[in-house]
């Protein structure tokens, strides 16, 4: 390429079309296609140079030979010339199952995760799993061998710390418990290798086992729009006379596929449709929510023996959900 080099391929390579942006200094340095050579060592095993425009300071173009790690940057005469090493695996591929399960259920899942190496990859001794759902880790098996793997909860997700460097191709296979309330929950993995410090190289969604057709890392929720699931009470008849039996109804439901914040307001209705009680009305993403009630009414007294509606609702972007269920109130 030169440095007079264009963003073109030839017949020794192809544009890969990405987009890559570095700072250099104060300006920015946009690099406007990864160019990917057939043959690396023209310009040594990795390069990617990023060459001044006369127009537009430090912005050019450049070129890649080979995917890999940014590592080091060296500015001479408005050229940038960038080193990069291999990936820590040439190829990734991962899928989940099951694909597709009921909301607020505690669920066992298999990660698949197949990867392909070279004798120019220096592997992973660390895989990070992380999702919006809590995961509970149960198992690796690597090519059908249970591996010994330390865990680590972090607030970016589950770290599993292999005894081992991971460095031909094979298939592993995590398995591991949680419970989902949104749809399309996803499941990510990153590579890490304990020796490379700052290298990591992110999973790609694909078709990792022949057991199994999902070839995703997203797990789908059933089609039923609903947004709230699994109301639940602890007691049908509650007596709140201070005996320390009964005194507290405990209520429990499942907050399905709402991302965003949204009011959800639980309330105590008589059967004339009068409300006794607003015990919530606050903001609430998905999960498992529960409350009480001990009785009472707005103004802190007991509320009279008899019949009353419970009533949960939010309001969604096309709809609004409700469930209720029916209270007695004896003592």
């Amino acid at each position: 390429m030169g440095s007079q080099g264009g963003t073109r391929g030839d017949a020794n390579g192809a544009l890969h079309p990405r987009l890559g942006r570095t700072l250099l200094g104060r300006s920015s340095a946009v690099v406007r296609g990864f160019y990917r050579a057939a043959d690396d060592r023209r310009e040594g095993p990795h390069s990617l140079w990023i060459h001044q425009l006369p127009l537009v300071q430090n912005v050019g173009v450049g070129r890649l030979a080979g995917p890999g790690r940014l590592t080091a940057l060296d500015l001479a005469g408005g050229t940038a010339r960038i080193a990069a090493q291999p990936p820590l695996v040439q190829q990734t591929q991962a899928e989940i199952y099951p694909a597709e399960v009921e909301p607020g259920a505690p669920q066992n899942f298999t990660y698949f995760l197949r990867t392909t190496a070279t004798s120019a990859n220096r592997g992973f001794d660390q895989i990070l799993l992380s999702s919006s759902a809590a995961v509970r880790f149960r198992a690796l098996h690597i090519n059908g061998e249970e591996a010994s793997v330390q865990i680590e909860e972090r607030a970016d997700g589950t770290l599993l710390v292999l005894d081992r460097v991971v460095r031909r191709s094979g298939l592993l296979e995590i398995d591991f418990e949680s419970t989902l309330y949104l749809n399309q929950t996803r499941f990510d993995a990153l590579l890490f290798n304990s020796n490379l410090e700052g290298q990591v190289q992110q999973v790609d969604a694909g078709d990792a086992s022949e057991a199994v057709v999902s070839e995703t890392v997203s797990v789908a929720l059933p089609a039923d729009p609903g947004l709230l699931d699994d109301l639940t009470i602890s007691t049908q008849v509650l007596t709140p006379n201070g005996d320390g039996v009964g005194d507290q109804l405990v209520l429990e439901f499942n907050l399905l596929k709402v991302l965003d914040p949204r009011t959800v307001r639980v309330a105590i209705f008589d059967l004339t449709g009068r409300r006794v009680h607003l015990l919530s009305e606050a903001e609430q993403v998905a999960g498992r929510l529960a409350l009480e009630w001990d009785g009472r009414d707005h103004a802190g007294d007991i509320v009279a023996p008899g019949n009353y509606v419970l009533r949960v609702e939010v309001s969604g972007d096309a709809r609004t959900d409700q469930v209720s269920r029916i209270v007695s109130v004896a003592y």
